[in-house]
């Protein structure tokens, strides 16, 4: 057999991401400094080009995205046409889950507001076990607008994260792909181009919540 005429392999699929994250009402002012997940770029071949910092109290959990790209334009429900972010949530990091299930959330947030929304819960089930979407309004969205990028803070409450309980599980599932304007995406833990993180919430990373 000739390996040069395999398909190339992706290193990122033979490790399991994990990470801590540390707890707090808010993010701290200079939360790029201390509570940045971890990048993955280089194992997936792919251009950084934001830095994500994430925090948890029992309320719920706090998301900040910095973008080093200036901001253009958002969609809806077509995100991936602009500037957003799909956030992928398990509240109980449930292992080996092959199918979206009750405690498994899939959201987007926009920079700003497009046709009425910034935030929505798209979690798309196949089977019964499954949750109510949860009220749009409830999704809280600020952003800074710069000149080289914009600052995206989400607050995502625990009325939004069915079974959510991080002190007696403290073991979540995590995932992102933010999206860009003409460009390719960043993702984590695992590329979209050769994974479908909507569908199979073990390729999640593990997030332990440091009580």
């Amino acid at each position: 057999m000739d390996l040069r005429t395999l398909p190339p392999i992706d290193a990122a699929s033979f490790f399991q991401v994990s990470c801590k994250i540390a707890q707090g009402d808010s993010l701290p002012t200079k939360w790029k400094k201390q509570n940045v997940l971890p990048k993955v770029d280089d194992y997936l071949g792919e251009e950084a080009f934001a830095d994500v910092g994430m925090v948890f109290w029992p309320r719920g959990i706090l998301l900040g995205i910095a973008v080093e790209k200036p901001f253009e334009d958002c969609f809806f429900p077509n995100v991936h046409k602009g500037d957003g972010v799909e956030i992928f949530i398990d509240t109980r990091g449930i292992e080996n889950a092959q199918t979206m299930h009750k405690f498994c959330h899939h959201f987007v947030f926009l920079p700003k507001q497009k046709d009425g929304l910034i935030g929505v819960e798209v979690t798309r089930f196949r089977t019964e076990d499954k949750h109510d979407l949860c009220d749009p309004i409830n999704l809280q969205v600020t952003t800074e607008f710069f000149k080289k990028g914009y600052e995206m803070q989400i607050v995502i409450p625990d009325s939004c994260l069915f079974g959510y309980d991080p002190i007696e599980y403290p073991k979540l599932r995590f995932a992102y792909r933010i999206h860009r304007t003409e460009g390719e995406p960043m993702h984590f833990p695992l590329s979209g181009k050769d994974y479908k993180l909507e569908s199979v919430p073990s390729l999640w990373a593990i997030v332990n919540c440091e009580v």
